[in-house]
């Protein structure tokens, strides 16, 4: 088909083309180009890059489907409130067992008859039990039958190291709890009486200065006989034993030194302040009799020794040693039925290249030959006994508390124990849930098994993430990514790599396993999916981060606070290329999470540092030479964890929203979030609201009931005595603002991170929130909660599988300022050169489904009345006349429309063309 066009018209398309050649056209299309202009809140999530392209930073939709996806930062996959198992009769059925229901986890134990009545009481010492350090001790007394839950005595008392002895000299068995890892130490006693043990003991101060050593403290304890009564012996963690004397009936409160420390110790210094790693177990404090003499267990780390022992003296000189590297406990017991009391110790020791403890058969002379020695194959075991159980032997059983990666162990259990011989049938295996002592006491005929587990599962934080991916504003437990990390505590999606796809940037605590960092991860995405292996960025115990643009050169930037008084800022150089420089932070400043924001509106971002130690919480000020601590501005507040950024008030200022950690226990309320109102004058101490929170790490700020305020959900970690609490929403108020008694309750189990969007489109925004552990299980799950009209029920959620999660997304999704959908850019001002008519834009932009962009432009005939003008809505690619915008000077903005962060427009360019 062919098309004549006639003179006329071909005339006219000439003048036309000549026209728009010879037409003004203000262009902007590169990377220097877009620079030239402003950046909404300085950049925060908003920049060009390297390439030219104007596109948001923070994204929600990892897979571009156009649905918001859920990252869950999982962290822990251990069970950390495991009871104590009873054993009916473990030799005839291991499976009939019973769990003591303690209050918290105990690993320091006494076993002894406190009543007189031939059976023996077990007395726990507790401690943390998934909520609270302060769980009372506890008594569960013996009967005939055994222990049980049946009888059970709780006293007012929490944690140190129990032992039985008289104490007081009137004959009756009393009870010390022992408490020293500082400058000063105190016992706590509960001096019996006939009518049974009291609920409430007499603290008695003690110093030692051996306490004063550091990574010092008390590690065991026993009773031994003195002359005025008994005595307490116990050993210090580096091995050296020292005695409470009890010369007439009293105890002295001066320890004297039974033995120096090993000169073989070393600590392993593996714990910091904020993580829940759990050190190998320690020898235990034993006393055996032999021939009629009384011992004391001294272990070394290259030998150990049975010292006799007299009157609160040690005989030195005749001391029984033994070759055992790393023993940990031991047992006597008439083995052979020859009466003769042969020996067992649980050691990390090795023979044939295998790790092993080993079992000395006693000579008839009653010596311990070396020669004479059997190994007994185990691992990292513990303790060790020689029980009564009613069988036909001595039954020999060895702990075995954990095996490094996990909590969950195994206890060998020899039925019958006869000798070496014996080493060659196969043991029963009973559960261990990184148990730390064997506890036998006497029942009705014999001694009775109890395994006092403490923990269970996982052991480091080697854990994937998961990114359950949306679907119809819904959510599958089915339908996720998963990517491996180590204790991660916060996430970004962004496109590093500036390849179309947004990647997964994660800041790792390693909160379990120290030993094992290996710094922070970054998975690339593309149109293949995530690459396998991460790029691993050094950092030092990671827990949060900011993403931006930075230094400004079209590339985005991380900077990951640290439990190390400084942040980690790498500068991304382009093509996966990273340039580290810490920010140096004062002494005892470790931060969680941080924010960025340009809070003084000069043109460059702030850093937002809330300080969870003794330290102050802090903007460090952005410049053209990045941050220094020098330049800051200090808050008068303690122990922050989070900050969210948020103009509540709609003034054109930043607020900042600190979170404040756990309460104290018997004191007035001191968690809070605290809100320093951002005003022309910078921030003041006096300009602030302060609302009730429990150990508050995790908060949203949007406007949940539509009223057009924003509202502030503040998540509920721990009250220091319970997770299963309420967070809130706090319903601002057009008046009052917010107060206390104007919120909402939420039940949640450790909420520590949530995430807020229109998950199904209805208009209302809903939010996602980790759920830390549910009771004391970190396997467990999350919930999405849907907004029905304002209001949230929990029988209206979504509950996803999760595994002890420190996070998700902390960076707010929408603008930092208004938490609207839109990011601004502002161009340069340019001033036309001649007279036009009209005017075209034409933009060359991907806009994906869901997004938009919007444009507007401003005129004026003097720029300093430029900046008071109005920006105009344009439509893109139509002609508009040059009398609606008539002025000289010229700007425009562009508004980046994302719903909830989902995807980004690309501009590439933008042109105007006047005619």
């Amino acid at each position: 088909m062919k098309i004549k066009l006639s003179a006329a018209i071909i005339t006219t398309f000439f003048m036309v083309i000549s026209d728009l050649a010879a037409a003004e056209v203000w262009t902007t299309c590169s990377f220097e180009d877009f620079r030239k202009g402003f950046f909404g809140n300085a950049g925060q999530n908003i920049y060009v890059s390297a390439n030219g392209t104007l596109q948001r930073i923070h994204h929600s939709d990892i897979n571009l489907d156009g649905e918001v996806d859920l990252l869950f930062c999982n962290s822990q996959a251990h069970e950390e409130y495991v009871h104590p198992v009873v054993y009916r009769n473990v030799l005839e059925d291991p499976g009939r067992q019973i769990e003591l229901r303690l209050g918290g986890v105990s690993s320091a134990i006494a076993v002894g008859d406190l009543n007189g009545d031939g059976f023996d009481e077990v007395v726990f010492a507790c401690g943390w039990n998934g909520s609270s350090w302060i769980p009372n001790n506890m008594i569960f007394y013996g009967a005939a039958e055994g222990i049980s839950n049946r009888y059970h005595h709780y006293l007012v008392a929490t944690g140190g190291r129990p032992v039985i002895g008289d104490f007081n000299g009137d004959r009756l068995p009393d009870l010390i709890f022992v408490y020293g890892n500082a400058d000063q130490g105190k016992l706590t006693l509960f001096a019996n009486t006939p009518q049974g043990m009291p609920s409430t003991g007499k603290d008695m101060p003690f110093t030692d200065a051996a306490m004063k050593q550091e990574a010092n403290y008390i590690a065991g304890v026993i009773a031994v006989p003195d002359i005025g009564g008994d005595a307490i012996v116990y050993r210090m963690n580096n091995g050296g034993l020292n005695i409470f004397r009890n010369l007439n009936g009293k105890l002295e409160l001066k320890a004297e030194v039974l033995l120096p420390p090993d000169p073989d110790y070393q600590e392993v210094k593996n714990r910091l302040a904020n993580n829940q790693f759990v050190p190998d177990p320690k020898p235990l404090l034993r006393s055996i009799k032999l021939n009629g003499k009384l011992y004391i267990f001294g272990a070394r780390e290259k030998s150990s020794s049975l010292y006799p022992y007299t009157n609160g003296k040690l005989d030195k000189a005749n001391a029984i040693t033994f070759k055992i590297n790393n023993a940990l406990a031991l047992a006597a017991g008439d083995v052979r039925q020859k009466g003769l009391q042969d020996l067992v110790f649980a050691a990390k020791d090795t023979f044939n290249g295998k790790e092993c403890s080993w079992y000395y058969p006693a000579a008839a002379d009653g010596s311990y030959p070396e020669k004479d020695r059997a190994a007994i194959p185990t691992y990292r075991a513990n303790d060790i006994a020689l029980a009564d159980l009613g069988g036909k032997a001595l039954s020999l059983i060895i702990m075995q508390s954990n095996i490094i990666t996990s909590y969950d162990g195994s206890t060998l259990l020899y039925k019958e124990f006869t000798g070496a011989e014996s080493l060659k049938n196969t043991p029963v295996k009973l559960p261990c849930g990184d148990a730390r002592m064997i506890l036998l006491p006497r029942m009705a005929g014999r001694q009775q098994l109890v395994l006092p587990h403490t923990r269970s599962g996982q052991a480091t934080s080697i854990l994937p993430v998961v990114i359950y991916t949306g679907r119809n504003g819904s959510f599958d437990p089915e339908r996720k990514i998963e990517l491996m990390a180590n204790g991660a505590m916060d996430g970004v999606f962004a496109d590093l790599d500036n390849n179309g796809y947004p990647d997964v940037i994660l800041a790792n605590e390693v909160e379990m396993s120290p030993h094992l960092d290996d710094g922070s991860y970054i998975y690339f995405n593309s149109k293949e999916g995530f690459e396998k292996t991460p790029l691993k960025l050094p950092t030092r115990f990671a827990t949060g981060i900011v993403v931006a643009d930075f230094d400004g050169n079209g590339h985005l930037d991380i900077v990951f606070t640290a439990l190390a008084d400084e942040l980690t800022m790498y500068y991304n150089q382009g093509n996966r290329q990273f340039q580290r420089r810490d920010i140096k932070l004062g002494k005892n400043c470790k931060t969680l999470w941080l924010a960025t924001a340009d809070l003084n509106k000069d043109g460059f971002l702030d850093l937002v540092v809330p300080v969870l130690s003794e330290g102050r919480s802090c903007i460090l000020w952005g410049g053209k030479d990045g941050f220094d601590y020098s330049r800051r501005q200090d808050f008068n507040i303690n122990r922050s964890q989070n900050v969210k950024i948020a103009d509540l008030d709609g003034d054109g200022w930043l607020e900042l929203l600190f979170c404040g950690m756990y309460p104290a226990i018997g004191k007035p309320h001191d968690c809070y979030v605290t809100i320093f109102h951002g005003s022309r004058d910078g921030y003041k101490d006096h300009r602030r609201t302060q609302l009730p929170a429990n150990d508050a790490n995790s908060l949203a700020v949007e406007d949940f009931n539509n009223d057009g305020l924003p509202d502030i959900f503040i998540g509920a970690y721990d009250s220091s005595l319970s997770r299963e609490l309420d967070s809130h929403i706090y319903w601002q108020h057009p008046v009052d603002g917010f107060t206390k008694d104007n919120r909402f309750c939420l039940r949640t189990e450790a909420a520590c991170g949530v995430i807020a969007a229109d998950f199904n489109r209805d208009g209302w925004l809903d939010m996602a929130i980790v759920n830390h552990k549910i009771n004391t299980k970190h396997v467990s799950y999350s919930q999405v909660w849907y907004n029905d009209h304002g209001k949230f029920s929990g029988e209206n959620t979504i509950k996803l599988p999760t595994s002890g999660p420190h996070g998700m997304i902390n960076t707010p999704l929408t603008n930092i300022m208004n938490r609207s959908a839109a990011e601004e850019y502002i161009s340069e001002i340019y001033q036309r050169k001649s007279a036009a008519e009209t005017l075209y834009v034409k933009l060359s932009a991907d806009i994906p489904q869901s997004t938009r962009v919007k444009l507007a432009l401003r005129s004026a005939d003097s720029i300093e009345t430029l900046q008071q003008a109005p920006f105009v809505e344009v439509d893109v690619d139509k002609a508009i006349p040059v009398r609606k915008i008539p002025g000289k000077y010229l700007q425009y903005r562009l508004q980046l429309i994302a719903q909830d962060g989902i995807n980004t427009p690309k501009v590439r360019s933008v042109e105007i063309i006047f005619n």
